[in-house]
Protein backbone atom coordinates (compact mmCIF):
# COMPACT_ATOMS: atom_id res chain seq x y z
CA UNK A 1 0.00 0.00 0.00
CA UNK A 2 1.57 3.29 -1.04
CA UNK A 3 1.49 6.22 1.33
CA UNK A 4 0.61 9.62 -0.72
CA UNK A 5 7.10 2.05 35.22
CA UNK A 6 6.81 4.86 37.22
CA UNK A 7 6.10 8.44 36.33
CA UNK A 8 9.24 10.54 36.24
CA UNK A 9 9.09 14.23 36.94
CA UNK A 10 11.18 15.99 34.35
CA UNK A 11 12.43 19.49 35.02
CA UNK A 12 13.70 21.82 32.35
CA UNK A 13 15.25 25.26 32.12
CA UNK A 14 14.21 28.61 30.71
CA UNK A 15 15.91 30.87 28.24
CA UNK A 16 14.65 34.40 28.72
CA UNK A 17 15.10 37.10 26.11
CA UNK A 18 12.98 40.20 26.67
CA UNK A 19 12.54 42.96 24.10
CA UNK A 20 10.15 45.94 23.93
CA UNK A 21 7.04 45.05 21.92
CA UNK A 22 4.29 46.83 20.06
CA UNK A 23 1.32 44.94 21.52
CA UNK A 24 -0.99 46.17 18.78
CA UNK A 25 0.44 43.78 16.16
CA UNK A 26 -2.53 41.67 15.06
CA UNK A 27 -0.30 38.97 13.56
CA UNK A 28 0.50 37.77 17.09
CA UNK A 29 -3.12 36.77 17.66
CA UNK A 30 -4.04 33.10 17.63
CA UNK A 31 -7.06 34.10 15.54
CA UNK A 32 -4.85 35.40 12.71
CA UNK A 33 -5.28 34.08 9.19
CA UNK A 34 -2.80 32.24 7.02
CA UNK A 35 -2.15 35.47 5.12
CA UNK A 36 -0.88 37.22 8.26
CA UNK A 37 1.41 34.24 9.00
CA UNK A 38 3.33 34.47 5.71
CA UNK A 39 7.10 34.54 6.16
CA UNK A 40 8.58 36.90 3.59
CA UNK A 41 12.24 36.73 4.62
CA UNK A 42 14.48 35.28 7.32
CA UNK A 43 17.49 36.85 9.05
CA UNK A 44 20.71 35.15 8.01
CA UNK A 45 19.49 34.38 4.51
CA UNK A 46 19.75 36.66 1.49
CA UNK A 47 17.37 36.40 -1.39
CA UNK A 48 13.93 34.88 -1.91
CA UNK A 49 12.99 31.91 0.25
CA UNK A 50 13.34 28.55 -1.54
CA UNK A 51 9.68 27.74 -0.88
CA UNK A 52 6.64 29.41 0.62
CA UNK A 53 6.65 29.47 4.41
CA UNK A 54 4.25 30.46 7.18
CA UNK A 55 4.84 30.97 10.90
CA UNK A 56 2.39 31.95 13.59
CA UNK A 57 0.40 31.07 16.66
CA UNK A 58 -2.81 29.05 16.80
CA UNK A 59 -5.04 28.68 19.82
CA UNK A 60 -4.82 25.00 20.62
CA UNK A 61 -6.64 24.60 23.94
CA UNK A 62 -8.40 27.57 25.59
CA UNK A 63 -5.78 30.07 26.70
CA UNK A 64 -2.97 28.10 25.06
CA UNK A 65 -1.17 29.34 21.95
CA UNK A 66 0.93 26.91 19.93
CA UNK A 67 3.65 28.11 17.58
CA UNK A 68 3.96 26.43 14.20
CA UNK A 69 6.10 26.81 11.08
CA UNK A 70 4.96 25.42 7.74
CA UNK A 71 7.19 25.04 4.67
CA UNK A 72 5.31 24.19 1.49
CA UNK A 73 6.45 21.35 -0.72
CA UNK A 74 8.24 22.27 -3.93
CA UNK A 75 5.60 20.66 -6.18
CA UNK A 76 2.18 21.11 -4.52
CA UNK A 77 -0.25 19.66 -3.76
CA UNK A 78 1.42 17.28 -1.31
CA UNK A 79 0.77 15.47 1.92
CA UNK A 80 2.07 17.15 5.07
CA UNK A 81 4.66 15.73 7.48
CA UNK A 82 3.78 17.09 10.93
CA UNK A 83 6.85 16.90 13.18
CA UNK A 84 7.15 16.87 16.98
CA UNK A 85 10.69 17.05 18.36
CA UNK A 86 10.42 15.08 21.60
CA UNK A 87 12.29 15.86 24.78
CA UNK A 88 9.94 16.20 26.62
CA UNK A 89 10.40 19.89 26.13
CA UNK A 90 12.63 19.94 23.03
CA UNK A 91 11.83 22.57 20.42
CA UNK A 92 10.87 21.57 16.89
CA UNK A 93 12.90 24.56 15.67
CA UNK A 94 15.81 22.12 15.72
CA UNK A 95 14.02 19.90 13.23
CA UNK A 96 13.11 22.75 10.90
CA UNK A 97 16.40 24.67 10.97
CA UNK A 98 19.03 21.96 11.57
CA UNK A 99 17.58 18.69 10.33
CA UNK A 100 15.18 18.70 7.38
CA UNK A 101 13.80 22.16 6.60
CA UNK A 102 14.42 24.10 3.36
CA UNK A 103 16.92 26.38 5.17
CA UNK A 104 19.35 25.00 7.76
CA UNK A 105 22.38 26.00 9.78
CA UNK A 106 25.61 24.25 8.81
CA UNK A 107 28.07 25.02 11.55
CA UNK A 108 28.49 27.81 14.08
CA UNK A 109 27.99 30.71 11.67
CA UNK A 110 24.61 32.34 12.19
CA UNK A 111 23.79 31.93 8.52
CA UNK A 112 21.01 29.91 6.92
CA UNK A 113 21.84 27.71 3.95
CA UNK A 114 19.61 26.14 1.31
CA UNK A 115 19.17 22.48 2.17
CA UNK A 116 19.32 20.36 -0.99
CA UNK A 117 17.92 17.42 1.00
CA UNK A 118 14.93 19.22 2.46
CA UNK A 119 11.86 17.12 3.09
CA UNK A 120 9.89 19.75 1.18
CA UNK A 121 10.93 17.76 -1.90
CA UNK A 122 8.48 15.13 -0.63
CA UNK A 123 5.82 16.92 1.41
CA UNK A 124 4.72 20.07 3.14
CA UNK A 125 6.76 20.21 6.33
CA UNK A 126 5.04 21.37 9.51
CA UNK A 127 6.67 21.71 12.92
CA UNK A 128 4.85 22.54 16.15
CA UNK A 129 6.45 23.48 19.46
CA UNK A 130 4.67 21.50 22.15
CA UNK A 131 3.54 21.41 24.82
CA UNK A 132 3.34 25.13 25.62
CA UNK A 133 5.46 26.98 26.72
CA UNK A 134 8.07 25.07 24.66
CA UNK A 135 9.68 27.27 22.01
CA UNK A 136 7.59 30.36 21.30
CA UNK A 137 4.32 28.70 22.37
CA UNK A 138 2.73 30.24 25.46
CA UNK A 139 -0.29 30.32 27.77
CA UNK A 140 -2.56 32.99 29.22
CA UNK A 141 -2.58 34.84 31.53
CA UNK A 142 1.23 34.81 31.72
CA UNK A 143 1.53 35.55 28.01
CA UNK A 144 4.56 35.21 25.72
CA UNK A 145 6.99 36.22 28.47
CA UNK A 146 5.79 33.52 30.87
CA UNK A 147 8.25 31.08 32.38
CA UNK A 148 8.51 27.31 32.02
CA UNK A 149 5.75 26.57 34.51
CA UNK A 150 3.31 29.18 33.14
CA UNK A 151 1.20 26.51 31.43
CA UNK A 152 1.02 24.20 34.44
CA UNK A 153 2.15 20.57 34.66
CA UNK A 154 2.10 18.19 31.71
CA UNK A 155 1.97 14.46 31.14
CA UNK A 156 1.74 12.25 28.06
CA UNK A 157 -2.08 12.33 27.92
CA UNK A 158 -2.39 16.11 28.24
CA UNK A 159 0.37 16.59 25.66
CA UNK A 160 -1.53 14.39 23.20
CA UNK A 161 -4.60 16.52 23.86
CA UNK A 162 -2.88 19.85 23.13
CA UNK A 163 -1.14 18.39 20.05
CA UNK A 164 -4.51 17.19 18.76
CA UNK A 165 -5.98 20.65 19.28
CA UNK A 166 -2.99 22.39 17.69
CA UNK A 167 -3.23 20.27 14.53
CA UNK A 168 -6.96 20.94 14.24
CA UNK A 169 -6.41 24.68 14.64
CA UNK A 170 -3.60 24.60 12.08
CA UNK A 171 -5.78 22.65 9.62
CA UNK A 172 -8.55 25.24 9.99
CA UNK A 173 -6.04 27.97 9.08
CA UNK A 174 -4.44 25.94 6.25
CA UNK A 175 -7.24 23.79 4.81
CA UNK A 176 -5.57 23.56 1.40
CA UNK A 177 -2.48 21.96 2.96
CA UNK A 178 -4.42 19.73 5.34
CA UNK A 179 -6.60 18.43 2.50
CA UNK A 180 -3.99 15.93 1.30
CA UNK A 181 -3.53 14.27 4.67
CA UNK A 182 -0.92 14.23 7.42
CA UNK A 183 1.96 11.94 8.35
CA UNK A 184 2.62 12.35 12.07
CA UNK A 185 6.35 12.08 12.80
CA UNK A 186 9.07 12.89 15.29
CA UNK A 187 12.15 11.57 17.05
CA UNK A 188 13.35 10.52 20.50
CA UNK A 189 10.57 11.16 23.05
CA UNK A 190 8.23 11.65 20.12
CA UNK A 191 8.24 7.87 20.29
CA UNK A 192 5.61 8.59 22.94
CA UNK A 193 4.19 11.84 21.54
CA UNK A 194 3.42 10.37 18.10
CA UNK A 195 1.55 7.14 18.93
CA UNK A 196 -0.46 8.73 21.74
CA UNK A 197 -1.46 11.60 19.44
CA UNK A 198 -2.31 9.36 16.49
CA UNK A 199 -4.35 7.05 18.72
CA UNK A 200 -6.35 10.05 19.93
CA UNK A 201 -6.93 11.29 16.38
CA UNK A 202 -8.04 8.00 14.80
CA UNK A 203 -10.22 6.87 17.68
CA UNK A 204 -12.24 10.10 17.92
CA UNK A 205 -15.21 8.92 15.85
CA UNK A 206 -17.55 11.55 17.32
CA UNK A 207 -15.32 14.47 16.33
CA UNK A 208 -12.90 13.28 13.65
CA UNK A 209 -10.07 15.61 12.66
CA UNK A 210 -10.42 17.71 9.48
CA UNK A 211 -7.65 15.72 7.79
CA UNK A 212 -6.74 12.11 7.12
CA UNK A 213 -3.89 10.54 9.09
CA UNK A 214 -1.84 8.83 6.38
CA UNK A 215 0.80 7.22 8.59
CA UNK A 216 3.17 7.57 11.52
CA UNK A 217 6.97 7.61 11.70
CA UNK A 218 9.39 7.88 14.63
CA UNK A 219 13.18 7.96 14.73
CA UNK A 220 15.44 6.62 17.50
CA UNK A 221 12.35 6.49 19.69
CA UNK A 222 11.45 6.05 23.30
CA UNK A 223 9.02 3.16 23.61
CA UNK A 224 7.89 2.45 27.18
CA UNK A 225 8.18 -0.06 28.73
CA UNK A 226 10.98 -1.27 26.41
CA UNK A 227 12.85 2.07 26.30
CA UNK A 228 12.52 5.14 28.55
CA UNK A 229 10.38 3.05 30.87
CA UNK A 230 11.66 0.24 33.08
CA UNK A 231 15.30 -0.67 33.48
CA UNK A 232 17.16 -2.28 30.60
CA UNK A 233 19.20 -5.45 30.70
CA UNK A 234 22.89 -4.97 29.84
CA UNK A 235 22.81 -7.16 26.73
CA UNK A 236 22.15 -4.58 24.02
CA UNK A 237 24.51 -1.98 25.50
CA UNK A 238 27.30 -4.56 25.66
CA UNK A 239 26.67 -5.61 22.06
CA UNK A 240 26.68 -1.97 20.93
CA UNK A 241 29.90 -1.04 22.75
CA UNK A 242 31.71 -4.14 21.53
CA UNK A 243 30.34 -3.94 18.00
CA UNK A 244 31.38 -0.30 17.64
CA UNK A 245 34.95 -0.80 18.79
CA UNK A 246 34.54 0.65 22.26
CA UNK A 247 34.99 -2.60 24.16
CA UNK A 248 37.96 -4.94 23.82
CA UNK A 249 37.39 -8.59 23.00
CA UNK A 250 39.07 -9.43 26.30
CA UNK A 251 36.46 -7.47 28.24
CA UNK A 252 33.65 -8.80 26.07
CA UNK A 253 34.76 -12.38 26.69
CA UNK A 254 35.04 -11.71 30.44
CA UNK A 255 31.47 -10.38 30.48
CA UNK A 256 30.16 -13.37 28.51
CA UNK A 257 31.84 -15.80 30.92
CA UNK A 258 30.81 -13.96 34.10
CA UNK A 259 27.27 -12.99 33.15
CA UNK A 260 25.85 -16.23 31.79
CA UNK A 261 26.39 -15.50 28.11
CA UNK A 262 23.83 -13.78 25.92
CA UNK A 263 20.85 -15.25 27.75
CA UNK A 264 22.22 -14.16 31.12
CA UNK A 265 22.93 -10.62 29.94
CA UNK A 266 19.34 -10.37 28.76
CA UNK A 267 18.20 -10.51 32.40
CA UNK A 268 17.56 -7.27 34.26
CA UNK A 269 19.20 -8.72 37.37
CA UNK A 270 22.30 -10.01 35.55
CA UNK A 271 24.83 -7.86 37.48
CA UNK A 272 23.65 -9.19 40.83
CA UNK A 273 22.55 -12.68 39.79
CA UNK A 274 25.90 -13.89 38.48
CA UNK A 275 29.10 -13.83 40.53
CA UNK A 276 31.58 -11.43 39.00
CA UNK A 277 29.14 -10.07 36.40
CA UNK A 278 28.87 -6.63 37.95
CA UNK A 279 32.65 -6.34 38.27
CA UNK A 280 33.16 -7.38 34.64
CA UNK A 281 30.66 -4.77 33.47
CA UNK A 282 32.29 -2.07 35.59
CA UNK A 283 35.73 -2.92 34.23
CA UNK A 284 34.54 -2.73 30.64
CA UNK A 285 32.70 0.50 31.33
CA UNK A 286 35.82 2.18 32.73
CA UNK A 287 37.92 0.97 29.81
CA UNK A 288 35.35 2.20 27.29
CA UNK A 289 35.96 5.84 28.19
CA UNK A 290 33.49 8.53 27.17
CA UNK A 291 31.38 9.14 24.10
CA UNK A 292 28.94 11.81 22.96
CA UNK A 293 25.67 10.04 23.77
CA UNK A 294 23.96 11.13 20.57
CA UNK A 295 26.61 9.93 18.13
CA UNK A 296 29.26 7.26 18.69
CA UNK A 297 31.67 8.69 16.13
CA UNK A 298 31.08 12.37 16.80
CA UNK A 299 34.32 14.31 16.44
CA UNK A 300 33.31 17.75 17.71
CA UNK A 301 35.03 19.25 20.74
CA UNK A 302 32.47 19.18 23.53
CA UNK A 303 34.94 20.19 26.26
CA UNK A 304 33.03 21.69 29.15
CA UNK A 305 29.81 20.04 28.02
CA UNK A 306 28.32 17.95 30.87
CA UNK A 307 26.38 15.87 28.37
CA UNK A 308 29.56 14.37 26.89
CA UNK A 309 29.66 11.41 29.18
CA UNK A 310 28.69 7.79 29.23
CA UNK A 311 26.37 6.19 31.73
CA UNK A 312 27.61 2.86 33.03
CA UNK A 313 26.37 -0.42 31.64
CA UNK A 314 25.65 -1.52 35.19
CA UNK A 315 23.40 1.43 36.01
CA UNK A 316 21.62 0.99 32.68
CA UNK A 317 20.60 -2.45 33.89
CA UNK A 318 19.66 -1.63 37.46
CA UNK A 319 18.03 1.82 37.37
CA UNK A 320 14.62 2.80 36.01
CA UNK A 321 15.18 3.90 32.43
CA UNK A 322 15.51 7.67 32.38
CA UNK A 323 17.15 9.77 29.68
CA UNK A 324 20.33 8.10 28.58
CA UNK A 325 20.40 11.01 26.15
CA UNK A 326 20.40 14.56 27.41
CA UNK A 327 20.77 16.82 24.42
CA UNK A 328 22.27 20.25 25.15
CA UNK A 329 19.46 22.76 24.96
CA UNK A 330 19.30 25.53 22.39
CA UNK A 331 21.05 28.26 24.37
CA UNK A 332 21.77 31.70 22.86
CA UNK A 333 25.42 32.17 21.97
CA UNK A 334 26.05 34.82 24.61
CA UNK A 335 24.78 32.50 27.35
CA UNK A 336 27.16 29.68 26.50
CA UNK A 337 30.02 28.94 28.94
CA UNK A 338 33.43 30.49 28.25
CA UNK A 339 36.05 28.68 26.15
CA UNK A 340 36.64 25.90 25.46
CA UNK A 341 33.20 26.11 23.87
CA UNK A 342 30.96 23.10 23.22
CA UNK A 343 30.54 22.10 19.57
CA UNK A 344 33.88 23.54 18.48
CA UNK A 345 35.47 21.39 15.82
CA UNK A 346 38.83 19.76 16.32
CA UNK A 347 41.08 20.27 13.26
CA UNK A 348 39.18 18.44 10.56
CA UNK A 349 36.54 17.39 13.06
CA UNK A 350 32.92 16.89 12.13
CA UNK A 351 30.02 15.22 13.83
CA UNK A 352 28.91 11.71 12.93
CA UNK A 353 28.14 11.31 9.26
CA UNK A 354 29.70 14.62 8.26
CA UNK A 355 27.30 17.01 10.01
CA UNK A 356 29.24 20.22 10.81
CA UNK A 357 29.90 21.18 14.42
CA UNK A 358 28.12 24.13 15.99
CA UNK A 359 24.69 24.20 14.33
CA UNK A 360 22.89 24.08 17.68
CA UNK A 361 24.78 27.13 18.90
CA UNK A 362 24.01 29.01 15.71
CA UNK A 363 20.32 28.21 16.05
CA UNK A 364 20.29 29.46 19.64
CA UNK A 365 21.93 32.75 18.67
CA UNK A 366 19.51 33.20 15.77
CA UNK A 367 16.41 32.56 17.87
CA UNK A 368 17.55 35.22 20.34
CA UNK A 369 17.52 37.95 17.71
CA UNK A 370 14.63 40.42 17.68
CA UNK A 371 14.64 40.30 13.87
CA UNK A 372 14.04 36.54 13.98
CA UNK A 373 10.96 36.94 16.18
CA UNK A 374 9.60 39.59 13.86
CA UNK A 375 10.18 37.39 10.83
CA UNK A 376 8.48 34.41 12.53
CA UNK A 377 5.45 36.49 13.53
CA UNK A 378 5.81 35.96 17.29
CA UNK A 379 5.77 38.66 19.96
CA UNK A 380 9.09 40.34 20.65
CA UNK A 381 8.57 39.74 24.38
CA UNK A 382 8.59 35.98 23.80
CA UNK A 383 10.76 33.81 25.98
CA UNK A 384 12.22 31.03 23.89
CA UNK A 385 11.87 28.05 26.21
CA UNK A 386 13.49 24.72 25.38
CA UNK A 387 14.57 21.89 27.61
CA UNK A 388 15.65 18.31 27.94
CA UNK A 389 15.90 17.48 31.65
CA UNK A 390 16.69 20.95 33.00
CA UNK A 391 14.94 23.10 35.59
CA UNK A 392 11.62 24.93 35.44
CA UNK A 393 9.28 22.66 33.45
CA UNK A 394 7.09 19.96 35.01
CA UNK A 395 6.46 16.82 33.00
CA UNK A 396 5.32 13.42 34.25
CA UNK A 397 5.97 10.39 32.07
CA UNK A 398 2.56 8.76 32.27
CA UNK A 399 2.24 6.42 29.26
CA UNK A 400 3.49 3.04 30.43
CA UNK A 401 3.00 0.98 27.28
CA UNK A 402 3.23 2.46 23.79
CA UNK A 403 3.84 -1.01 22.33
CA UNK A 404 0.16 -1.76 22.78
CA UNK A 405 -0.70 1.45 20.93
CA UNK A 406 1.67 0.62 18.08
CA UNK A 407 0.12 -2.86 17.87
CA UNK A 408 -3.21 -1.20 17.12
CA UNK A 409 -1.91 1.52 14.78
CA UNK A 410 -0.02 -0.88 12.48
CA UNK A 411 -3.37 -2.46 11.67
CA UNK A 412 -4.73 0.89 10.50
CA UNK A 413 -1.92 2.65 8.61
CA UNK A 414 1.71 2.49 7.47
CA UNK A 415 4.13 2.87 10.38
CA UNK A 416 7.89 3.45 10.19
CA UNK A 417 10.35 3.09 13.06
CA UNK A 418 13.93 3.98 12.18
CA UNK A 419 17.19 4.17 14.11
CA UNK A 420 20.67 5.53 13.46
CA UNK A 421 23.05 2.63 13.98
CA UNK A 422 25.68 4.76 15.75
CA UNK A 423 23.28 6.21 18.34
CA UNK A 424 24.67 4.99 21.70
CA UNK A 425 21.72 6.14 23.79
CA UNK A 426 18.64 4.69 22.12
CA UNK A 427 20.60 2.09 20.26
CA UNK A 428 19.39 0.06 17.32
CA UNK A 429 19.78 -3.30 19.08
CA UNK A 430 17.15 -2.23 21.61
CA UNK A 431 14.85 -0.94 18.85
CA UNK A 432 15.32 -4.12 16.80
CA UNK A 433 14.29 -6.13 19.81
CA UNK A 434 11.05 -4.34 20.68
CA UNK A 435 9.97 -3.86 17.06
CA UNK A 436 10.40 -7.58 16.31
CA UNK A 437 8.97 -8.93 19.58
CA UNK A 438 6.82 -6.23 21.15
CA UNK A 439 4.29 -5.39 18.42
CA UNK A 440 1.36 -7.76 18.05
CA UNK A 441 -0.47 -8.67 14.87
CA UNK A 442 2.41 -8.40 12.39
CA UNK A 443 4.22 -11.03 10.33
CA UNK A 444 7.69 -10.63 8.85
CA UNK A 445 7.44 -10.46 5.05
CA UNK A 446 11.00 -9.35 4.27
CA UNK A 447 13.83 -10.38 6.59
CA UNK A 448 16.63 -7.96 7.51
CA UNK A 449 18.28 -6.78 4.29
CA UNK A 450 20.15 -3.75 2.94
CA UNK A 451 18.29 -0.79 1.51
CA UNK A 452 20.12 1.60 -0.79
CA UNK A 453 19.85 5.32 -1.46
CA UNK A 454 20.21 4.97 -5.22
CA UNK A 455 19.07 1.45 -6.13
CA UNK A 456 22.67 0.71 -6.97
CA UNK A 457 25.45 0.40 -4.37
CA UNK A 458 25.06 3.35 -1.98
CA UNK A 459 24.06 1.74 1.31
CA UNK A 460 21.37 3.56 3.27
CA UNK A 461 21.01 1.01 6.03
CA UNK A 462 19.01 -2.14 6.67
CA UNK A 463 15.29 -2.78 6.71
CA UNK A 464 12.95 -5.43 8.08
CA UNK A 465 9.44 -5.32 6.64
CA UNK A 466 6.23 -6.63 8.23
CA UNK A 467 2.69 -7.20 7.04
CA UNK A 468 -0.19 -6.56 9.42
CA UNK A 469 -3.47 -8.33 9.80
CA UNK A 470 -5.33 -5.13 8.91
CA UNK A 471 -4.94 -2.37 6.33
CA UNK A 472 -1.60 -1.10 7.62
CA UNK A 473 2.02 -2.18 7.38
CA UNK A 474 5.15 -1.81 9.47
CA UNK A 475 8.79 -1.18 8.61
CA UNK A 476 11.87 -1.03 10.82
CA UNK A 477 14.91 0.57 9.20
CA UNK A 478 18.40 1.50 10.29
CA UNK A 479 20.44 4.37 8.88
CA UNK A 480 24.05 3.33 8.48
CA UNK A 481 26.54 5.60 10.22
CA UNK A 482 23.94 7.93 11.73
CA UNK A 483 23.63 9.15 15.28
CA UNK A 484 20.42 10.04 17.11
CA UNK A 485 19.13 12.97 15.01
CA UNK A 486 19.14 11.15 11.67
CA UNK A 487 18.21 14.02 9.31
CA UNK A 488 21.05 16.11 10.78
CA UNK A 489 23.68 13.38 10.65
CA UNK A 490 22.62 11.70 7.39
CA UNK A 491 20.43 14.11 5.39
CA UNK A 492 20.76 12.25 2.07
CA UNK A 493 19.78 8.94 3.63
CA UNK A 494 16.97 10.47 5.69
CA UNK A 495 15.33 11.98 2.61
CA UNK A 496 15.72 8.71 0.70
CA UNK A 497 14.31 6.72 3.62
CA UNK A 498 11.12 8.76 3.81
CA UNK A 499 10.71 8.79 0.04
CA UNK A 500 11.02 5.00 -0.17
CA UNK A 501 8.78 4.38 2.83
CA UNK A 502 6.11 6.72 1.49
CA UNK A 503 6.18 4.93 -1.87
CA UNK A 504 6.30 1.49 -0.18
CA UNK A 505 9.42 0.47 -2.10
CA UNK A 506 12.81 0.14 -0.39
CA UNK A 507 15.52 0.00 -3.02
CA UNK A 508 17.86 -2.99 -3.17
CA UNK A 509 21.42 -3.36 -4.36
CA UNK A 510 21.82 -3.54 -8.11
CA UNK A 511 22.35 -7.11 -9.42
Amino acid sequence: MALLSLPLLVLCFLISVLVVVDASRSSFSSSASASTDVVTSLPGFTGPLPTRMWSGLVESLPGMHSHYILAECTAPPCATIAWFQGGPGASSMYGMFVEFGPLVFKGSDVKLNVNPYSWTHLANTLVIDSPPPVGFSYCDPAGPSGNGTSCGPWDDASTASVNDAALRAWAKRHPQHAANGLIIAGESYAGVYVPTLVKRLVENVHDPPPFKVLGAAVGDPCAPPAVCGVGNAPLFHVLFAHGHGQMSYKNFEAIMNACGGLSGLARLDAPSRFDGCGDALKRADVDAGKVYPYAEYDDCNHAGDPFRRRRSLLSEASEPRQWFLRRPSIVPLEEQPPPPPPFHAYPGGVASGGAPCGSLRALGAWLAEAETKTALNVPATSNFFECDNGVGFNYTLSEKNVLAIWSDLVQRMPVLVYNGDTDPGLNFYVTQNWTSKGIAGIVEREAWRPWTVDGNHRLGGFVTRYASEGAGRFDFATIHGSGHMVPAFKPVQALALFEQWMSNAFKRYAP
